[in-house]
């Protein structure tokens, strides 16, 4: 389960600095378990639904998640959601010394 959660906060980051940011940990967890509340209710309710014959209806979340700053660009998922090549450099470094 560790390991999950370390990945999410890892690909949910925009920069290395912005993973390894320590002071931002418990709010950047805090957000993430709130994404799975939100999205383990929405799984069961979509189940109630199916086993009772309702069709679902998508809604679309047009909100933005509140660690997120609107400025940031989106991650690019060619990268792992990291922007510059130093970030990229931080990033082989750590996985060297796992």
């Amino acid at each position: 389960m560790a390991k999950q959660l370390e990945g999410s906060l890892y690909y949910e980051a925009s920069s290395f600095r912005t993973y390894n940011d320590t002071s931002t940990l418990n709010k950047r967890l805090e957000s993430l378990a709130e994404d799975i509340r939100t999205k383990t209710k929405q799984m069961q309710t979509k189940q109630n639904e199916n086993s009772q014959g309702i069709q679902h209806v998508p809604t679309i979340n047009t909100q933005q998640p509140a660690t997120r700053q609107q400025s940031q660009p989106m991650p690019s998922s060619l990268n792992g959601g990291w922007q510059s090549d130093d970030d990229m450099e931080e990033r082989r470094r750590m996985i060297t010394n796992m």
